[in-house]
């Protein structure tokens, strides 16, 4: 690419800024705050590996086994101090273990990925992650749908990653970023019967890959 690392960050962050918009006009924040920022984090995660793997060096794997372990220590801590559950894993229903399980194996592998550099470790945060977001309950047949769709990327993402397919990684963890974020409860409470559920699916792939080619036109843009 010709934009520097920073001028790429900058991109990066419009990704965020674009969906919190989407987010406001949709009328899921501030209605929806805790399950928003319950989305956009790992979905920023996701993102980030994904931008990693696009230029993969020496030390890919052990930045994206650091952004595991900060990504999955800051979503144990919001939900553990700030969430208003602290230790009681039954606060809401006994699903509030499947977070904090997700998050532990986040660092766990992410630790492993910081110390032995290995591929296998790396496809273990697809698999492990697609297993949650595959079989996480959800409000309706959308979230269903939009997070198996997820969780089918997340696996093209592990297989990817054994093989050393850096290219199919970074596109298949870019939609798996992009499909989780819309999936949040909010935007699956307001357009439950209003949009077709394989449609809305559609749609967010759609602008997954015109920011996807409006990002790569910027980048590729810049001199």
């Amino acid at each position: 690419p010709c934009c520097s690392r920073f001028e790429r960050r900058i991109l990066s962050i419009v990704h965020a800024l674009v969906g919190t918009v989407i987010c406001a006009s949709a009328g899921v924040i501030p209605k929806f705050w805790n399950t928003y920022l319950g989305h956009i984090g790992p979905a920023a995660v996701m993102f980030i590996i994904s931008e990693l793997e696009r230029f993969p060096g020496p030390n890919t794997v052990v930045t994206q086994g650091w952004t595991a372990i900060l990504g999955g220590l800051g979503y144990i801590s919001y939900d553990l101090i700030f969430s208003g559950c602290h230790l009681d894993m039954h606060c809401e229903s006994l699903r509030e273990q499947q977070h904090i399980a997700i998050n532990t194996f986040l660092v766990c592998i992410g630790i492993d990925m910081v110390v032995h550099r290995s591929r296998y470790s790396a496809a273990m945060i697809g698999a492990g992650f697609a297993l949650f977001v595959g079989l996480h309950p959800q409000p309706n047949p959308m979230g269903l749908l939009i997070h198996r769709a997820c969780a089918a990327m997340l696996i093209v993402y592990a297989a990817a990653r054994l093989c050393s397919r850096f290219d199919v990684c970074s596109r298949s963890l870019y939609y798996a970023s992009y499909l989780f974020f819309y999936g949040q409860n909010g935007f699956m409470m307001i357009f439950d019967k209003r949009i077709d559920d394989t449609a809305y699916v559609l749609y967010v792939l759609c602008l997954a890959t015109l920011m996807q080619t409006l990002t790569e036109l910027i980048d590729y843009a810049c001199r």
